[in-house]
């Protein structure tokens, strides 16, 4: 949980944090038990309840829930959390338009200024490193993909020049555009 200040650097980041692992309604498939090391056995210790997860959450929030912004890096976990929330009655429907309003994809806007060699959108994990940090926690981990969120976001605010040089290399291997371009 981040505070932006009036220009939007950050503020201030939240040392409470909020992770809870959902049961599954259904089976976990092999897919993603090899990509998050989520399993039956796992969510047998761990797992809660999709609505007590979500009511945490509401409350981690905090009283300023209509007011945040809701970041990704994707539109997976946006179709992901939908499709739980209709699986779930649509529990705390207000909450989850809130979200679906205020919703953020990073990637989407990292994606106008850089992308890899080939033109290709950049995984969280290539996006940290070409911006010049080093990913944190385990990949895709909630907990490592939000800490890596906020660092993507400081780094892109902060590394200008990364960002012009990548932005450039991006305009320059963009096949629409003219070639050679003019600086």
């Amino acid at each position: 949980k981040v505070t932006l200040d009036a220009k939007y650097n950050i503020k201030k980041i939240d040392e409470k944090t909020y992770k809870k692992y959902v049961k599954s309604q259904g089976e976990i498939g092999p897919v993603v038990t090899k990509l998050t090391g989520i399993n039956e056995d796992l969510l047998e210790d761990l797992g809660v309840s999709y609505k007590e997860a979500f009511d945490g959450f509401v409350n981690f929030v905090g009283r300023d829930f209509a007011n945040c912004a809701f970041v990704a890096y994707g539109s997976y976990d946006k179709k992901l959390f939908f499709e739980t929330c209709k699986a779930n009655d649509e529990y705390r429907f207000d909450e989850i338009k809130t979200i679906a309003a205020n919703y953020v994809d990073l990637s989407l806007f990292i994606s106008k200024f850089m992308k890899d060699d080939k033109n290709n959108l950049l995984s969280l994990t290539e996006c940290v490193e070409y911006l010049g940090g080093s990913f944190k926690g385990l990949k895709h981990d909630p907990m490592a993909d939000a800490i890596n969120l906020v660092q993507v976001y400081d780094l892109f605010t902060k590394n200008k020049t990364i960002v012009k040089d990548r932005y450039k290399k991006l305009i320059s291997n963009d096949p629409k555009l003219p070639k050679p371009l003019v600086n």
